[in-house]
């Protein structure tokens, strides 16, 4: 009994470190890393506009 719970405790920690330092995709909106270069700028982010100020 003492081995299985040992077993599915390593497996569960295997699990949460997977998640945690999985490699980020590229395209993946959750990723961090995630922008849409196509989006349009804000005023506050466009830089021509910042100069004009």
């Amino acid at each position: 009994m003492g081995r299985l719970i040992l077993i599915l405790a390593v497996i569960a920690v295997l699990v949460m470190v997977y998640f945690a330092f999985r490699p980020q995709r590229k395209n993946d909106p959750d990723s961090s890393d995630y922008r849409n270069d196509n989006r349009p700028l804000g005023p506050d982010d466009d830089p021509d506009f910042l100069r004009k100020l």
